[in-house]
């Protein structure tokens, strides 16, 4: 696509040229005959080297002036969109994602704002949807921070009690034991479900899919609600 781009640029660039350069030899031909015709018929076609010579210059000039301003009016108004592209680039390239060029025209050039349109749009996009993912794990790593609070405090008592001896026999350490055991394996379970979670924002991670008995799960569904009627 650039290559392709810079080909088209490339060929039009050298068109103008060509353009500008027939125009300047014609313009200089034209001034050219025109100023020996009238130099010949006020001075009876006596031609010393001096006048040869500042008309020859004259041509030149007349000719490099005429190309200079030929190609700068043919390519004008495409510098002018050039330079408003590369501020406008520049204003991406400052932070402002999402900003879109104003595309005028059906050229090689409007192509270009397109492109740069639509990798702008997209790099938006793509922001977004990280900023969006980064929030949502935030928001995942302080509700589960508070969910562990809870049973690690609650671990950390049982223990202390253990520690200081403080249970009233043997059969209240051990359900203290047990009580501690039991909080534990939540919390293990909690921190199972946070690993599960952070591998999806793996990029590496892919899914597996699986057939999955629709019968037997709703069937668990209902069950685990039967005891709340």
């Amino acid at each position: 696509m650039k290559n392709l781009i810079r080909r088209k640029i490339s060929i039009k660039l050298l068109l103008v040229f060509i353009i500008s350069f027939t125009l300047s030899i014609i313009i200089g031909t034209i001034f050219a005959t025109y100023t020996s015709v009238y130099y010949f018929s006020k001075n009876e076609y006596n031609l010393n080297a001096t006048i040869f010579n500042f008309l020859v210059i004259m041509v030149f000039v007349v000719g490099i002036i005429t190309f200079i301003l030929v190609f700068y009016l043919m390519v004008r108004k495409k510098i002018k969109y050039i330079k408003y592209i590369s501020e406008k680039v520049g204003e991406i390239a400052k932070g402002n994602i999402g900003y879109t060029i104003d595309v005028k025209g059906n050229d090689e050039i409007a192509e270009l704002c397109n492109s740069i349109n639509i990798m702008s749009l997209e790099l938006k996009e793509k922001f977004d949807s990280e900023r969006e993912n980064e929030r949502i794990k935030n928001d995942l790593i302080i509700n589960v921070s508070h969910d562990l609070r809870t049973p690690l405090t609650s671990i950390i008592g049982y223990l202390e009690i253990i520690k200081d001896k403080k249970y009233k026999d043997e059969k209240s350490m051990e359900q203290y034991i047990k009580s501690a055991y039991n909080t534990s394996t939540k919390m293990k379970k909690l921190v199972n479900e946070l690993f599960e979670y952070t591998k999806l924002y793996n990029p590496d991670f892919k899914l597996r899919k699986v057939d999955v008995d629709l019968s037997s799960l709703i069937n668990q569904i209902v069950g685990e609600y039967i005891p709340i009627f």
